[in-house]
This record gives C-alpha cells, structure tokens and sequence, in this order.
C-alpha cells in the first residue's frame, strides 16, 4: 500500500529523490539486519528492518521507479534492450 502512495509521489517530487530515499531505507535495513545477526537477538527484531524497508516502498518502489526512469530517458529504439538489462 505504501509503495502505491511513494509511486505517485515521485511523479510529483521527483523520481531521483524517491529512489535515493528508497536506497537510503534499504541501506539502514540491512545494517539493522547485521547488528541483529551480529549481537544473537530475538528473531522477533527482524521485523524492525522489515517495517523500515516497507516504510521507503520495499521492492517494488524501486523496481518502479527505475523501470518509469529507464522508460523516460531511453530511446524508444532501444527501450526494450535498457529495461531487459534490469531483469
């Protein structure tokens, strides 16, 4: 639900600060994911990480963002090849 909400939002701010705001709650998900594997803690603090992640989009604001930005900039000869390079 809230990767529906981010997603329209970078039409309105900009895709770039999406995507950038998007990497940053990745980065800060997985080093909360390292410190919790490091220090043994309750596997119930995953979720900590989780709820990070999904607050920024999760997955799938960042494949959209990307796909909408690779579409905007490419060619439309070379579209199909700059998007297949993604998957």
């Amino acid at each position: 639900m809230v990767g529906t909400i981010i997603g329209t939002v970078s039409d309105v701010i900009g895709r770039k600060k999406v995507l950038v705001a998007n990497k940053l709650g990745y980065f800060i998900s997985i080093i909360v994911c390292t410190f919790i594997t490091y220090y043994h803690l309750h596997p119930y603090y995953f979720l900590i990480p989780s709820t990070i992640w999904n607050l920024v989009g999760g997955y799938s604001v960042m494949l959209g963002v990307t796909f909408a930005t690779v579409t905007s900039y490419s060619p439309d000869e070379k579209r199909f090849w700059y998007i297949g390079k993604f998957i």
